[in-house]
Formats: C-alpha cells, structure tokens, sequence
C-alpha cells in the first residue's frame, strides 16, 4: 500500500488512500505538473503461475486502452496507465461527492422517484454509449457503490470498470477483467460464467433503481431463481412510487434476459 508522498511517473504524489478492495486499492494524488487532483487506482496481482501473469497484463492493458478511448459526461474519464513497483496503475479523474449508495445511506427520507428518474436517464445515456461502442462495452458491475454523484456538476459517474468486457460478436464474450459482480445487483447469468450482454447492465441497471427508491437491496438472482420467488414490492418502503416505474423496474429485473428490455431504447420506453 502507497503512503502519502509517495511519487510515482515522477508527477503522481499520493496524497491518501481513497478506498481498497479485493481488486487493489484507490488514492487521492495530484499531477505535479499540471497541480491538478486525480485519483489513482492500484490493480493488484492475484495470479500465481507465469502464464495467468502474462494474462493479467494483457487485461489490463486492453482495459486500460478501451477506457482511455471513452468519452462521455456520466463515465470519469482515463489520462494514463503505467506499471511501477511490480503493480499497474491507472489514472483517472478524481470525482469529487458521493457515491448513490453514501446519498442514500445520509439522506433523511427516500429518494424521490423525480430525481431516480434523472438519474436513470443519465444512467440509460451512458449504458447506450458504451453499449454502442465498436465492439461494445458491457460494464458487468454496476451498482450504487460504483457510481458518483459529482459535488461539482451534480451529473452522475461511473467510477469503475473492475470487470468491464469487450463484447465482440467475432470472437464470442472475451472479459477484461472475470469476476461475478456484486451479488445483489448482479443477473442470473452472470453466476457461473455464463454469456453477458447488454440486458446484464439492464437488470443492474434495474437493481440499482430499486435500491435508490427504497433504501433496501433486492434479493439476489440466484436466490431468486433457487426460491422461485418475486422481488418484494418496494412501494411497502416508499409508497410514493408509482406503478409505472415499478413495473418497470420489475421488467429490467426479469431473471432471463430474454423477457428483459433488449437494449437501453427499450428500457427507455418502460421507465421514461
């Protein structure tokens, strides 16, 4: 782990840890250079074989480039990546606010279903950007953890691409990074390495909504699918929400993605 004062590229000088997961570890820093705020996200190594080593690099760099080649108002954007001290490094920007998930943990009351809605549309905007990409861009994690509401702006950001893929329609379903999401927003075929597209956004997309709308996180799929049960009514949490929305969030969060919206111009017409 980097302790403050720490430079790296000779322009990065960290200035404290942001966040740390299993994945590696995120720091405030500033660009000597340019005296500019970036943060700084640390991927660590958990391989054990020469082989899956030179596998992890390929990731990163193919994760690295696809993200530096994006550029959207709701993504936070990629400057650089580098390796230094046997770890990769990439350099994004820093987003200053919270996170949807801290919004909803300090709010007073439940989100109004006016603002989720703006959020949504933001959310659908991006998705339909990344999903028409060439090949497109599955995001794979999305979920209140990972998304910034920016202090600055107030538009909304999504923070980290961990297990973002490449979908190539040649080559079949190639991940950047494997991994199986987080649980409770993750869709049934994202258990066990099954094909993901974009209706697997769609129905995280889905699961977020119902967390911004009742403060609860929704049964996870498996679950779900093992217990033949529905998801529970969030209008018990907040009973301003309409029906309309409601539904739709149910549709988004169909266990099969064929009885899902196919695509964002879908998705639209059920929530917007």
């Amino acid at each position: 782990m980097l302790v403050p004062g720490v430079t790296l590229q000779r322009r990065y000088q960290i200035e404290k840890l942001l966040a740390s997961g299993g994945m590696g570890n995120v720091y405030l820093a500033v660009h000597t250079r340019l005296r500019k705020q970036v943060a700084v996200k640390e991927l660590l190594k958990v391989t054990d074989t020469l082989e899956k080593q030179r596998q992890f690099e390929e990731q990163f760099n193919h994760e690295a480039q696809l993200l530096g080649g994006l550029d959207h108002r709701n993504l936070a954007s990629v400057s650089d990546y580098f390796e230094e001290r046997g770890h990769h490094y990439l350099v994004m920007e820093y987003v200053e606010g919270r996170t949807l998930a801290q919004v909803v943990e300090l709010a007073p009351r439940p989100i109004s279903e006016r603002r989720v809605l703006i959020w949504a549309e933001e959310l659908l905007d991006v998705l339909n950007y990344l999903h028409t990409q060439s090949p497109p861009v599955i995001v794979r994690d999305l979920k209140p953890d990972n998304i910034m509401l920016s202090s600055t702006d107030r538009h909304l950001r999504l923070i980290d691409f961990g297990i973002a893929k490449l979908l190539d329609p040649s080559k079949g379903t190639q991940p950047i990074v494997k991994g199986m999401g987080t649980e409770a927003y993750a869709p049934l075929e994202q258990y066990g390495g099954a094909p993901t597209d974009a209706r697997s956004d769609l129905y995280s997309l889905g699961g977020t909504l119902y967390f911004l709308l009742s403060g609860k996180e929704p049964i996870p799929a498996w679950k779900r699918g093992s217990k033949k049960t529905g998801l529970p009514d969030l209008r018990q949490f907040n009973d301003s929400v309409s029906d309309r929305t409601w539904l739709g969030i149910c549709k988004l969060m169909e266990l099969h993605p064929n009885h899902r919206p196919q695509n964002v111009a879908q998705a639209r017409q059920i929530l917007l």
